[in-house]
């Protein structure tokens, strides 16, 4: 889709009849085909990255505000940091598919929805 679009500005700013120097259409043109050979696997790569770093800070977030406002009763994540310890329970893993299962449910339905309104 991008090389058709950078082709389309290429192409119409040479057969306009103004000057080239002035006008923005060829440097955009470059751009996008610069954007669709060589940018989107770094994209791709940063965003699958940022998405990692960002889970890994949320859960160490989750343990530490659960271990420090913990009380007498035990919450999930502080269970699950001393289950480790010992060994991964079942428990973990039940509840880690069944998380897993409404998130690709979730996902499927607005993929069901998005393509009825179409």
């Amino acid at each position: 889709m991008l090389w058709w679009v950078a082709l389309a500005l290429a192409l119409r700013s040479f057969f306009e009849p103004v000057m080239v120097s002035y006008y923005p259409w060829p440097p955009m043109a470059v751009a996008l085909i610069t954007a669709a050979t060589l940018s989107w696997p770094r994209l791709f790569a940063a965003g699958i990255l940022a998405g990692a770093l960002m889970a890994f800070a949320l859960s160490i977030d989750d343990f530490v505000t659960s271990n420090f406002v913990s009380g007498a009763a035990v919450p999930f994540p502080v269970w699950v940091y001393g289950a480790t310890r010992i060994g991964i329970p079942p428990q973990v893993f039940v509840f880690g598919s069944a998380i897993f299962a409404v998130g690709i449910l979730c996902a499927l339905t607005s993929i069901v929805v998005a393509r009825k309104q179409t």
